[in-house]
């Protein structure tokens, strides 16, 4: 057997396997490596708990190379302190060094994901915040997810065909984080301003860890499933509000459904540091009737995903109503017991 092993997908289609390489038509397999899931995490990280686990996850994503490079015994801040704030630790140059390999322009693809690492995801909002006309970002986005970097999401209940709601994400949560908290402060890390950075990731973590907690919820539902999925995504659109009569836009972090069955749930994630209420739920039941997918024939299930738990009336309505709820020891229990 000849194998080939490489990290540059450039190098490997383009110089091994591309027309004019000797190899071209010779190849009798290819697998591309994915990153490892949440729930192996916990082989890494055997003390963390399943809080410290998802704070984890959203910095490095599945990598191993990456994860073997925490301390296990230190927590995520201590981590992020030791290694993206070294100037000669790996994690100081690595998604530059990987771009540089991969693409030409790296300054426009820079503006790019840093745009989507602060929270643009529309076509029009990721080009103004990146200084680029609209009419000129398609084959940069383009090169970004043919370089499995960027994903394109559309609203889960339509066909991406013929969808025109479409966001894009950086798919990678190591170069998310690093877009998003490294690249624009090298100057204050070089000149020594690591407590200063640490106290502004720890004010923007809560939020920058709930994208990331959304994501470990759609790997609980896979794990576990409520009925045989079809689908998992998010949905989102603009609607009429019934009290005010004005458009707003909403969003829905989990919509999974079974288009056979015609089965659908409707998830809500919140990572925050207080009990999730009635008026969240409530809210959500609002919210679904918006979904227009099968809307006389279909069974609804709703779940809801708490950093921190629920209220006892919400814990009361969940128990009538047959609401599923998911606090972190649930989260917990469904990987690993």
């Amino acid at each position: 057997f000849l194998i080939f092993c490489g990290s540059s997908i450039s190098m490997m289609e383009k110089g091994v396997l591309s027309y004019k390489s000797p190899l071209y038509g010779r190849r009798t397999g290819q697998i591309r490596l994915v990153p490892i899931k949440f729930g192996d995490l916990k082989d890494f990280f055997p003390g963390y708990s399943i809080k410290q686990l998802i704070e984890i996850y959203s910095v490095l994503g599945g990598v191993p190379a990456y994860l073997n490079l925490f301390d296990p015994n230190k927590d995520v801040y201590k981590n992020i302190k030791e290694t993206f704030f070294v100037k000669e630790h790996l994690f100081y140059h690595e998604p530059e060094i990987l771009l540089r390999e991969e693409i030409r322009e790296p300054k426009v693809y820079f503006n790019l994901l840093e745009a989507m690492a602060s929270g643009k995801n529309k076509m029009t909002d990721i080009a103004n915040k990146a200084g680029i006309k609209t009419s000129d970002i398609n084959p940069y986005i383009s090169s970004l997810i043919e370089l499995d970097l960027v994903e394109k999401i559309h609203v889960i209940t339509e066909k991406k065909a013929k969808s025109k709601k479409t966001l894009y994400f950086i798919k990678d949560n190591f170069f998310t984080f690093w877009f998003r908290f490294i690249l624009e402060n090298k100057e204050k890390i070089e000149r020594g301003y690591t407590d200063l950075l640490i106290n502004k990731i720890k004010s923007d973590f809560s939020g920058f860890v709930g994208k990331t907690f959304e994501q470990v919820c759609m790997e609980v539902l896979w794990e576990k499933p409520i009925f045989p999925f079809t689908n998992i995504g998010k949905w989102w659109g603009a609607c009429r509000n019934k009290q005010t009569d004005e458009r707003e836009n909403i969003e829905l972090d989990i919509v999974a459904f079974n288009s056979k069955t015609r089965q659908i749930l409707f998830g809500e994630c919140k990572w925050q540091n207080k009990k999730m209420n009635r008026r969240v739920y409530e809210k959500l039941l609002d919210k679904k009737e918006h979904v227009r997918w099968h809307n006389k024939k279909r069974k609804e299930y709703v779940a809801l995903f708490s950093k921190n738990g629920f209220t006892n009336s919400l814990e009361k309505v969940a128990e009538s109503e047959g609401v599923m709820l998911y606090d972190l020891n649930g989260i917990k229990n469904i990987f690993w017991d």
